[in-house]
């Protein structure tokens, strides 16, 4: 009995122990697959300077080819332009990809948006991830015909996902049950 509840513990352990290594390397990239996977992205202003950082998230799509994927959803495009309570109209992702292997995006978004001003405008957003991760984001007024640029820099980590917890918890559940049979165990023979 002694060996069975030996062995009982030492799964129920390794179980917990797999499960936290899961939790921990869940934020780096051991998926071989990202579709449906969302990124944090941080994106901090150069030029012109002094404008600050901006965050969002981005969300993978298909797969393409060469380790690339397309991105079926972003909503940093307003952090980035420097103005947070702007509008977006419209936005072309066709050609913006996600990079598995760097864990980047590349390509250029273009679209519309209205500023705070009301004022309608066109804008490009080219992001690279090789071989540092930069932005270029241009806007042109669209009233006044006045074309604005800046650049920075940007950061891209994977959101974390609880995939891990419920191997966790019946690691710890499992543990949970073998102290309990042992106090009843020991309340028995007592």
């Amino acid at each position: 009995m002694r060996v069975i509840n030996k062995l009982m513990t030492s799964v129920a352990l390794a179980t917990a122990v797999m499960a936290g290594s899961a939790l921990v390397s869940s934020n780096a990239s051991a998926n071989s697959v990202f579709i449906g996977e969302q990124f944090d992205f941080v994106a901090t202003q150069i030029s012109p300077p002094g404008a600050g950082t901006g965050t969002g998230t981005i969300t993978i799509g298909t797969p393409t080819s060469g380790g690339f994927y397309t991105i079926s959803d972003a909503s940093f495009i307003s952090a980035l332009k420097g103005c947070l309570s702007c509008t977006v109209l419209t936005e072309d992702l066709n050609n913006l990809f996600f990079d598995s292997i760097l864990l980047g995006i590349t390509g250029t978004t273009t679209g519309t948006f209205l500023g705070d001003n009301g004022d309608l405008h066109d804008f490009s957003l080219s992001v690279a991830d090789a071989p540092t991760l930069t932005w270029d984001f241009i806007k042109t007024d669209l009233v006044t015909d006045i074309t604005k640029e800046s650049s920075g820099t940007y950061f891209i980590a994977e959101t974390p996902l609880p995939a891990a917890l419920p191997l966790f918890a019946t690691g710890l559940g499992a543990l949970g049950l073998l102290a309990r049979s042992r106090k009843r165990k020991a309340a028995i023979a007592a």
